[in-house]
């Protein structure tokens, strides 16, 4: 047993002042004794050792009330896991991940969770700091301040359109722990504990000493079905007033679950079919005349509604304007037609071309229209590397050709933006070296052996794209596989001239937008102005966004949700245990989370009882006072000299 305020034991001092008021009035006073009242003396001696016994009891009840008054006072308690404990400085990590509004029993799992972190903060005192994290929306700041304002930002938490990085959030919460000068630090985490959220490797050895208590109640485990991806024209734009097509990829733990699909452009339905999960569906879609189209295919909504809607943004184009320099490959000679013939492309001169193929360099520094694409095909022969180098030179291209030393075969890695090259390996290739600031180019394409192979940039004349293998049989199987058609149509496209803000994005993801972007509006309808060439990270909401220039709209993006938050798999508590510090303590009944958390506990407060057992005592002390008051009036006719208690 301890006490917290032990300065206020000086308070049980004042058991004094009753006592020395008993002793005050124990004073013996003239009696006077009538002859005719003599034969009441022995009746008077008894009288008067009951009132002795009453003032004795009257004066053991009032010291036992300032008594347990005082003790209250100083806040006792009794040691136990329970109770009251040290100050402390606590992280409460709420998950509000997309797969936290799945529906559960009538009610989404994130209201669980704020349940379970409201019994935490309960559990606080007014001594303790309290943070809290929002897992999925990492750019927000923590909240903090008093015990009130922490409950009331976990009451309004709501879903968002993101996944977590938990493991990443373990470390914030460190960081934010080692600015407290509490001695005692403490993390809750209060998750759905989806697999995906403990994907990314941290380092987490710096808060091994830091207890952190773990909500393990298991709140997934079911089945769902959604639309995992979506490609437009398989891969190719289409283009004006030209049909095209929309495959949209069903996926769920169930297999051959039939849902209906609708194809929804704007806000009108274009198009319905039926989906198979675990199988792409394709649907009919064109022709357009507008530039760009936006729109959404979706399914029936089941207990996870946010990821059964994808949506989209494409650009409709006309055939782009080539010009080609130097002597072609056969393969590309063969290419370049089909693509003609399809309308993809149209054949023009170079003073009018809205790309130029280059082979070897040549006609490479001729001036040109501004923002002319130059795509840059290097020659089987090295002999011609040196003049090809200079045309790179005279046109503001900071990049140059070298031999390669590495030898073998390679294979292609990082490619995410055009048609599936993954069957696609090199042979043979040359070295890309940059002769300018290391930020010149994005390199979009690797080999395994870490260098590029193809490289995006803007030069002094306009973009351009580099290729570090000739196109020909013997440097790499890609013209003789079918990814050569799409491939060349991405180059030839027109997309490699527009910014990367023309893609669709994953919910949580930073846009960077242009620079006479002044507003982007989201798909709730609220507008935020912005800085262009900036970044823009308020997406945690899937849908259509509109960003503007002055008042007209420039372009849309679409933002569609995490398609891992999906899943719903639960991590093993094996798993969870290799992944978290050995401090960490893992709670799976939410009954025993208050009592939990706050490990360095006191003990239970007594105070409250010690107050009462006060309040009894002082009821019980004036009812012995109001009946000998009574006793001493009825006696006090009969025997004028006997005194009061």
């Amino acid at each position: 047993m301890g006490v917290l305020t032990p300065l206020f034991l000086l308070a049980t001092s004042a058991v004094l002042i009753p006592l020395i008021l008993h002793l005050f009035h124990r004073h013996d006073r003239k009696r006077l004794a009538f002859p005719a009242l003599r034969y009441l003396l022995r009746m008077n001696k008894d009288h008067a050792r009951t009132i002795k016994l009453r003032q004795l009891l009257l004066l053991l009840l009032r010291i036992c009330a300032i008594l347990f008054i005082a003790l209250a006072g100083a806040r006792p308690f009794l040691k136990n896991n329970q109770g009251i404990h040290e100050p402390t400085a606590t992280v409460i990590i709420l998950d509000n991940s997309m797969s936290s509004g799945l529906i559960r029993d009538g009610n989404r799992i994130l209201e669980t969770l704020k349940d379970v972190a409201l019994e935490g903060v309960g559990q606080s005192g007014d001594e303790d700091r309290l943070w809290l994290i929002k897992a999925a929306q990492p750019l927000e700041p923590a909240v903090t301040g008093p015990l009130k304002t922490i409950q009331e930002a976990i009451q309004t938490t709501e879903v968002t359109g993101t996944a977590s990085n938990l493991l990443e959030e373990l470390e914030r919460a460190a960081t934010i722990l080692s600015s407290s000068n509490l001695p005692l630090k403490e993390i809750h985490l209060i998750s759905d504990l989806q697999a995906s959220s403990f994907s990314t490797p941290s380092d987490l050895s710096h808060i091994e000493e830091i207890p952190l208590i773990v909500s393990t109640q298991q709140l997934l485990g079911i089945g769902n079905t959604y639309l995992d991806s979506l490609v437009i024209g398989g891969g190719m734009p289409p283009l004006t007033n030209e049909p095209s097509h929309i495959s949209v990829h069903v996926a769920g733990t169930s297999d051959d679950l039939e849902v209906p699909l609708r194809l929804i452009i704007d806000n009108r339905i274009y198009g319905v079919s039926k989906g198979i999960s675990g199988n792409s569906t394709v649907l009919p879609l064109g022709p357009f005349s507008s530039a760009q189209v936006t729109g959404y295919i979706e399914t029936d909504p089941d207990f996870l509604s946010v990821d059964d809607r994808r949506f989209f943004v494409f650009r409709v184009r006309p055939p782009s304007k080539i010009a080609t320099s130097g002597n072609l490959p056969f393969f590309l000679s063969q290419a370049l037609p089909v693509l003609i013939g399809r309308e993809r492309i149209q054949l023009h001169p170079l003073t009018t071309a809205e790309i130029h193929v280059s082979i070897g360099g040549i006609d490479l520094s001729k001036s040109s229209p501004t923002n002319r694409t130059s795509v840059v095909i290097p020659s089987v022969d090295p002999v011609l590397l040196p003049g090809l180098n200079r045309s790179l030179l005279d046109a503001g291209i900071p990049w140059k050709y070298e031999m390669s030393d590495h030898l073998g075969e390679s294979q292609l890695t990082g490619w995410k933006q055009g048609p599936d090259m993954s069957g696609v390996s090199v042979k043979r290739h040359y070295q890309l070296i940059s002769t300018g600031p290391e930020d010149n180019g994005a390199i979009l394409i690797r080999l395994s052996s870490g260098e590029p192979w193809l490289i995006k940039g803007f030069g002094t004349q306009g973009p351009y794209i580099l290729l570090a293998s000739d196109l020909d049989q013997e440097s790499t199987n890609l013209p003789v596989t079918a990814a050569l058609i799409p491939f060349l149509d991405w180059i030839l496209s027109g997309w490699t001239t527009s910014s990367a803000i023309d893609k669709n994005y994953t919910t949580g993801d930073p846009l960077m937008v242009a620079a006479n972007i002044v507003s982007i509006r989201d798909p709730l309808g609220r507008t935020k102005e912005v800085r262009g060439t900036q970044l823009f990270h308020s997406t945690e909401i899937p849908g259509i966004y509109q960003l503007t220039a002055s008042d007209s709209t420039i372009t849309r993006v679409a933002f569609n949700v995490p398609s891992q938050e999906s899943l719903l798999e639960s991590i093993g508590l094996q798993a969870l245990t290799n992944v978290l510090p050995g401090s960490s303590i893992l709670v799976a009944d939410t009954g025993e989370w208050k009592n939990s958390v706050f490990v360095y506990r006191k003990g239970v407060e007594i105070w409250k009882w010690l107050v009462l057992t006060s309040l009894i005592i002082l009821i019980a002390e004036t009812l012995v006072a109001a009946s000998g008051l009574r006793q001493n009036q009825d006696s006090s006719g009969l025997n004028p000299t006997v005194e009061n208690p």
